[in-house]
């Protein structure tokens, strides 16, 4: 495949260059790992109201946070591909079963940390006086569910060089020039962008519906979780086991 792709843009002008670029990025985005990796991290995000202004806000909030993702898998392809054209760099293929290992470890976290992760609560506690004077203390609690972009970042940042990514670093290495490399990696991270943004609107919009049935909402969320645990264990199994990756 990479011996195909580069003939074929070694003797392509720069505006099929750019459209593979972007095309290749944008079916990154779609790989069942990296959704796994998003969906996990949406079905955190918090319950809406029956509002029409809470259901649009929930969905553009997944995909800000896909844009996040793609914004630290941008980081991390963007330094490689400049250190491999720019400097002539050559990355052994173990070095990407590490971080392909990587990720199907980083999955089964996610997975884990939404079934094992227990509820964070705050206490609050108010004071009441009653007319005869009698004071009680009245405790309540909140529920901390918050969703962090730098969480999806440093995500992105991990799943960078699995799949598809290596293989676009490796395509821009053999490109005739470093200008050219480095737009192949741009427009390639640019449609992985648009790609992930997609995907997690794509996701958030039925969770946002099923989040105000609750019985249905954990059944799936426990769902999701079994399947990125099933993806994750299934990557680490072709890593160790029919690439070999510790052995000599």
């Amino acid at each position: 495949m990479i011996l195909e792709l580069t003939e074929i843009l070694h003797n392509s002008s720069p505006i099929i260059v750019a459209l593979v670029g972007i095309t290749i990025g944008f079916q990154h985005a779609f790989e069942p790992d990296h959704i796994a990796s998003i969906t996990t991290q949406v079905v955190k995000m918090k319950k809406t109201n029956n509002s029409s202004y809470e259901f649009v806000k929930n969905s553009l909030r997944t995909s800000v946070l896909g844009a996040m993702w793609g914004a630290g898998h941008t980081s991390t392809i963007l330094i490689l591909g400049i250190l491999v054209a720019g400097f002539s760099l050559t990355i052994p293929e173990k070095i990407f079963n590490g971080l392909e290992l990587g990720v199907g470890i980083m999955l089964i976290y996610l997975a884990s940390s939404i079934i094992l992760k227990k509820k964070s609560l705050t206490k609050h506690i108010h004071p009441h006086t009653h007319d005869n004077g009698i004071t009680h203390i009245h405790t309540h609690t909140h529920k901390k569910n918050h969703v962090h972009g730098h969480r999806s970042y440093l995500i992105g940042c991990i799943h960078g060089l699995a799949g598809t990514g290596a293989i676009a670093v490796l395509i821009s290495s053999t490109l005739p020039s470093f200008d050219s490399s480095l737009s192949f990696i741009l427009l390639f991270c640019f449609g992985s962008m648009i790609g992930m943004s997609l995907v997690s609107g794509l996701i958030g919009t039925p969770l946002a519906i099923l989040s105000k049935k609750p019985k249905m909402f954990n059944l799936l969320r426990y769902s999701i979780c079994a399947v990125t645990t099933v993806i994750g264990v299934s990557i680490i199994y072709e890593m160790i086991i029919l690439q070999k990756l510790f052995l000599i």
